[in-house]
């Protein structure tokens, strides 16, 4: 790909509205963390970032990525015995891509036996990190929000507002994340009524768009009396996974919003 290209028929400068993808990046430089964040952001995509491979592992177990980009040499874990780490765990599977200024035979072979899917060199071109991007296809997954209920309904179609759309699942993904931390957190200090209150505002959100499956979830938790049960902790696991994938269909919704496929079955492109 060279620089014309980008005026040509049909170039697509944010791939990520169209070709949403959920990215973690193993990066323990804060510099080359920041600059590959606001490459990615460039390109449409959000990412949430670790500095160790031991942090990656316990991302990566959430079961939610469909992309890593894993640095190679970082502390207290490396990547390669990261990368290894993840192949075991029982989630779906993401593509994991070493990111390396060291790209020989032998580092490739190195990386490829860890379980690695490939290699990005460093420094970063962004042309290489567009095709990259590109021919990494989403993990199939199913949901159960279709948001075909509440005030999403009339935003869609051919007289509807899909900024105004794009705007509004904005703020509810964002006030969805924070719930869920404020969930997290109150497990962790075993506080069971701002357990309570979170759950609540998340699902009184979540009727209002009609995300059913976020809010059936989060009515399970508006009665927990107890925090030791395991299945609050599952809930909470399950929350994650549902936000992930709604926000996926709606990334897909605002981008085509008079599609009449049913985007609450997420295919690989």
């Amino acid at each position: 790909m060279n620089p014309q290209n980008e005026k040509e028929p049909g170039f697509d400068s944010k791939p990520g509205a169209t070709h949403p993808l959920r990215i973690l990046m193993a990066e323990d430089h804060p510099v080359n963390q920041k600059v590959a964040q606001v490459m990615l952001a460039k390109l449409g995509y959000d990412s949430t970032a670790v500095a160790d491979g031991l942090q990656a592992v316990a991302e990566a177990g959430k079961g939610v990525y469909d992309l890593i980009l894993m640095d190679v040499q970082m502390p207290e874990m490396d990547g390669l015995q990261a990368t290894v780490e993840i192949r075991k765990l029982k989630v779906p599977q993401p593509r994991i891509v070493a990111v390396t200024a060291n790209a020989d035979a032998t580092d490739r072979q190195a990386c490829m036996t860890a379980g690695m899917d490939g290699i990005l060199k460093k420094p970063i071109q962004p042309t290489d990190l567009r095709e990259l991007l590109l021919s990494t296809k989403q993990i199939v997954r199913a949901t159960t929000e279709d948001f075909s209920t509440g005030i999403v309904s009339s935003l869609r179609g051919p007289d509807g507002d899909p900024k105004a759309l794009g705007v509004l699942f904005a703020s509810y993904f964002a006030e969805a994340r924070k719930s869920l931390a404020q969930m997290e957190e109150a497990l962790a200090a075993d506080d069971p009524a701002g357990l309570r209150k979170a759950a609540h505002y998340l699902k009184g959100s979540s009727d209002v768009l009609g995300a059913a499956r976020l809010a059936e979830l989060c009515r399970s938790l508006e009665h927990a009396d107890s925090l030791k049960d395991a299945g609050i902790r599952n809930t909470l696991d399950e929350i994650a996974r549902v936000i992930v994938d709604a926000e996926i269909v709606a990334k897909k919704m605002v981008a085509a919003p008079e599609n009449s496929v049913n985007p609450g079955v997420i295919h690989t492109d």
